[in-house]
């Protein structure tokens, strides 16, 4: 019971160390490297299983749906060389391979509450892209 109580008394003294928050919102260059569509597809399926529950038999199920269409556009910032995809119909039909666009984003930034001035980036957000 001791140790249970240490535990919780660890976990709580360490829950408010690691913090996040976005950044206030910056600009980069970037290149459109790639298109790509996926068309919406239907599929199905069928499995077979065997009842264990004591009676026997055999178990036959089904499954089908349908996937939704999707449109990615690539990108390759020039700051981070990072590649990356947006996804959106109406970003897939502004671009072209090879063109430059601005991009406008926020970093996800990660730090310690006794140490704010050491911050990790864990994600980026884009907000809008300028043709």
């Amino acid at each position: 019971m001791k140790k249970l109580i240490i535990v919780f008394v660890v976990m709580f003294l360490c829950s408010g160390c690691i913090k996040t928050k976005w950044s206030e919102p910056k600009e980069e260059g970037a290149e459109v490297i790639q298109l790509s569509y996926v068309p919406s597809q239907n599929y199905s399926g069928n499995s077979v299983g065997f009842d264990v529950s004591g009676k026997g038999g055999v178990i036959v199920s089904g499954t089908s749906g349908q996937t939704r269409e999707v449109w990615a556009t690539v990108f390759r910032c020039d700051k981070h060389f990072k590649t990356f995809a947006l996804e959106g119909k109406q970003i897939y039909e502004n671009a072209k391979v090879g063109q430059r666009v601005k991009l406008v984003y926020r970093e996800l930034l990660q730090y310690d509450n006794k140490e704010p001035n050491n911050t990790t980036v864990v994600d980026y957000k884009t907000e809008k892209v300028f043709w």
